[in-house]
């Protein structure tokens, strides 16, 4: 989640534990479709964030990394999962449909 002055960082891979994925726009926002309600732990795939960036660890509300955050959905309405990043350089991902994760998930909702 940018701060007022940051750029968001687009084209990162995000997904969830039953492997529904996002990739994020150029704000650096993400839906994920298709969630049922209750407890979940979104993850941002490492592989896809730009280089020179690293994820921070906000609070425990993590599964054990800065790469986690767990989430919770209620019936019929909408959750955040807010991630910190620092560093520099291009903020734009490598994550595009049909990367190696993408086609795994693919696969997987098949």
């Amino acid at each position: 989640m940018p701060d007022e002055d940051e750029p968001g960082l687009a084209n990162v891979a995000v997904f969830t534990e039953t492997g529904v994925m996002a990739i994020t726009d150029p704000d650096g926002k993400f839906v994920l479709p298709d969630v049922s309600p209750g407890e979940h732990v979104i993850r941002v795939d490492l592989i896809t964030l730009p280089a020179g960036y690293t994820l921070q660890v906000i609070d425990a509300s993590n599964a054990g990394s800065a790469k986690s955050r767990f989430c919770r959905l209620q019936r019929g309405g909408t959750a955040k999962a807010n991630f910190a990043a620092t560093g520099s350089g291009p903020t734009v991902g490598s994550a595009r449909p049909g990367t190696p994760l993408l086609k795994q998930v693919e696969r997987l909702r098949r």
